[in-house]
Parts: structure tokens; sequence; C-alpha cells
């Protein structure tokens, strides 16, 4: 997010030492209106000569107003004084395999005491950490720098070797990181999805029924429910298995009271 506030910013202001402390409403370092970055399409349109100058003016002092509510919004919701966000370059693949990898990672780790606050569990981590940069060929670092931070953690975790994990306790370790909301709205849009598929008329829905259909929702949404196009597991998944509740602890003989939604 800092890259992405420093790019839209410098779109329309001069380079300024420390951009996150800039206000974007402070004229004195704006670049001058023509000299504003808005891409190659509108870069063109400005060479155009039987374009009026005047409404060009006008056009370009409206995108300028345009890209300074976006970086005073991206304010409001990010902290980039944060130690927090700050830090997550730490965890960047790209960062994990150059010269600026740094040789432990307490410093990041002490930021989660909720995470990790077991001394021991601490140095697993750490030694794990301190044998990635130079744990993997070079052919293999160049694939895996490229990967997203998501996936390339994710397959850290599941990498094995002689039917050893190496580096999970890193892995899950930034994998929890990676799960916690920037902010409330996430959550807020699955408690209000919850909302509507526990209705009034379905409140005897067990939860991981809910649990289910959220899944689906949160997995179709990536294409369309027309285009989707279910996996071979999920094929394989659709047997007389789905309907075995033997093992399922919400139908044991302790009832457990389902939440009901007014």
């Amino acid at each position: 997010m800092s890259e992405l506030y420093k790019d839209i910013l410098f779109s329309f202001v001069r380079k300024i030492p420390n951009p996150f402390t800039y206000n974007p409403n402070d004229e004195s370092q704006y670049l001058p209106l023509k000299s504003i970055y808005l891409g190659a399409s509108m870069f063109l349109l400005t060479q155009n000569k039987n374009i009026d100058e005047q409404m060009l003016l006008d056009v370009l002092k409206r995108c300028r107003l345009f890209l300074i509510e976006i970086c005073i919004e991206i304010k409001l919701r990010f902290d980039f004084s944060d130690k927090i966000l700050s830090s997550l370059i730490y965890i960047s693949p790209k960062n994990i395999f150059s010269q600026e990898h740094s040789n432990t990672l307490l410093n990041f780790v002490i930021l989660f005491p909720r995470i990790c606050n077991d001394e021991i569990q601490m140095q697993v981590i750490d030694d794990e950490w301190r044998k990635l940069n130079s744990y993997f060929d070079l052919d293999i670092i160049n694939i895996l720098k490229n990967k997203n931070v998501d996936m390339f953690w994710l397959d850290l975790y599941l990498y094995e070797e002689n039917g050893e994990k190496l580096f999970s306790n890193l892995s899950a370790f930034v994998l929890n990181i990676l799960s916690l909301p920037q902010s409330n709205c996430v959550c807020e849009r699955l408690f209000s999805k919850v909302n509507l598929i526990k209705t009034k008329l379905r409140n005897k829905l067990m939860t991981n029924t809910i649990n289910g259909l959220i899944n689906t929702s949160e997995c179709v949404k990536i294409t369309t429910c027309v285009k989707f196009q279910p996996t071979k597991t999920m094929y394989a998944s659709m047997n007389n298995e789905m309907y075995d509740f033997s093992k399922d602890e919400l139908n044991s003989e302790i009832f457990i009271d389902e939440i009901v939604f007014e």
C-alpha cells in the first residue's frame, strides 16, 4: 500500500523526502497541471492541438482533485507510521532473497506477541528464517521471489524434503500475520453475509453449513456462478461421505445452541 500511495502522490507532487508526512492539500509542492502523470492515453490527448486549452486545463485540474482525494482517503485508512505496516517489507519474497535480507526476524516477531510470545518458538522461527535465504538454488530463488506474498508463504509451508517440513514454523507464523485484517470492513462484510444466510426462516442452519455456504460464495466470486468451473477435487468430494454426520460434534448428545439472529 505504501508503494501504491507514493505512486499516486508523485503523479501530481514533486519528489519530496518523506511523502508519508506530506499533506496532499499543500499546493506548494504541486507539479504544473500539464506535468501531472495520468497515463499514456491522457498524454497523447494533451498533444492534440484541436482541444480547447481552457477545457484541457479544467480536466487536468479535476483529475488532480481526484488524485488528492484518493491520497487523503488512503491516509485515513492506513497509518504509515505504524511499525507493523512499515515492517511488512521483511516478509516480501523479493526482500528475502536480496542483499537487504536481515540476519534475524526477531525484531519483527516481537511486534506480534499474541501470535508468538514463547522464547523457544521465537528461536525456532528465527532459525528457519536464517536458513531460508541461502537454502534454495538460484534457479528456484528466481521463481520464488516473483510469487505473490501469500502464495510464496503457502508454498513454503507445504515444502517438504524427505518427508519433513523445513520451514513450517516460520511460514505458519507469517501466514497468521497475513490473515490479520487491516480494518474491520472485511469482518463486517462476512457478518453481513452470515445475517443474509441465517435468516429467521433458516435459523436452524448448523455452523458447518454456514461455513460451507460462505466458503462457496468466496470461491465463486473470483469469476461468476455461471463461469465457475469446479475442480476435480471438488467433484471427488461429492460422495456419500458428505452425508456422514457420525463424526460431527454438532450431532453429539450434547446439544450446542445455535446463534439466533433477530
